[in-house]
């Protein structure tokens, strides 16, 4: 997941320097706020926090993880099966309609 490598790989910034310089440093990055060195807070872009809402959402939905269930099972038994992505978009088409 790149969000989570992200955040890993992120920069730790001082709650001082972090107010200083939002606009022009740390605007539209990953960035892990401390106080004290400790992490208090994260600033993630916007579309990133939609993409997380979004897997968040996916997820937690009950016919999704039936339906990604029912692939592994599948795939363990020898099928060739239809990646994840492949069975997300389905659903979304599924939900416009």
């Amino acid at each position: 997941m790149s969000i989570s490598t992200d955040l890993l790989r992120a920069n730790k910034v001082g709650m001082r320097d972090f107010k200083a310089h939002i606009s022009k440093d740390y605007l539209g990055k990953i960035v892990i706020v401390t106080s004290d060195g400790d992490p208090v807070s994260v600033n993630i872009p916007y579309e990133e926090i939609l993409e997380m809402v979004d897997l968040l959402d996916e997820i937690t939905d009950k016919e999704t993880m039936g339906m990604v269930e029912m692939g592994r099972k599948s795939i363990r038994s020898g099928s060739k099966g239809i990646s994840v992505k492949k069975s997300f978009k389905n659903i979304r088409a599924k939900r416009k309609k």
